[in-house]
C-alpha cells in the first residue's frame, strides 16, 4: 500500500557495539540507545538534534547567511565539534569535514553523497577510529529524502557490515521532524 520501502528498515535490528568507535570524540558514544528527535528550526536558523525522552538539545548544526561552511556544535557547551564546507558546483556532492572551527589543515574526514531517482540514496563516509586506530566505513541504506533508512559501519574494512543507526519519521510526521536511533558506543556526533 505504498509502504512496502518502509518495513525493511524498521526492521532492523541495533545491537550495542562492543567497543566504542568514534570519528570526532569518544565522548559523544552514548553507553545506552539514543534516539535523536532532528527538527529544523527556522527562526533560529539551524537544524537541532534533541534527545528525544529529555527534551534537551544535545547537537546543533548552525551556518552563516550566504555561506556553504556549516559548524555541528555540542549544545550543552556550545563548543564546535566539527565543521564542513560542500564542494561548490560538483556532480559528487561532497563535505569536506574538519575539527572544531578549523577551516584550513587536515580533515577528519569526507563525506560522499549522492541522491539516485527513485528511493535510493548514498551516503559514504571512511574515516579512522580515533578509539582502536581502525579504518573504518559509514554508509548509509534507505531513502534519505524520506528520512526512512539506516546506517550500518564496517570496521576494519573487512567487509562486514553492521547497522549502527536508523533514521525513521515517528507515526506518519513531517520529514522535517524525524528520529535517528543510535547503538550504544557509536560516535552520535558522527552520525
Amino acid at each position: 500500500m505504498g509502504c512496502e520501502s518502509s518495513v525493511p528498515v524498521l526492521e532492523v535490528y541495533l545491537s550495542p557495539l562492543a567497543r566504542p568507535v568514534a570519528a570526532v570524540n569518544q565522548r559523544y558514544c552514548a553507553h545506552k540507545f539514543l534516539t535523536l528527535r532532528v527538527e529544523t528550526r527556522f527562526l533560529e536558523s539551524g537544524v537541532f538534534y534533541q534527545e528525544a525522552l529529555t527534551k534537551r538539545d544535545r547537537f546543533v548544526i548552525k551556518g552563516k547567511f550566504f555561506s556553504s561552511r556549516l559548524t555541528l556544535l555540542d549544545a550543552t557547551t556550545n563548543a564546535p565539534i566539527a565543521n564542513y564546507k560542500a564542494k561548490t558546483f560538483s556532480s559528487k556532492p561532497i563535505l569536506y569535514v574538519r575539527a572544531g572551527t578549523e577551516t584550513e589543515g587536515p580533515e577528519l574526514f569526507q563525506i560522499y553523497g549522492k541522491y539516485h531517482t527513485g528511493l535510493k540514496s548514498d551516503v559514504r563516509v571512511e574515516f579512522r577510529d580515533v578509539v582502536s586506530g581502525l579504518p573504518c566505513m559509514l554508509g548509509f541504506e534507505g531513502n534519505w529524502r524520506r528520512r526512512e533508512g539506516y546506517f550500518w559501519l564496517d570496521k576494519g574494512l573487512d567487509g562486514v557490515r553492521e547497522a549502527v543507526a536508523r533514521v525513521h519519521c515517528p507515526n506518519g510526521g513531517s520529514y522535517s521532524k524525524h528520529h535517528i536511533v543510535v547503538t550504544p558506543n557509536m560516535d552520535a556526533a558522527l552520525i
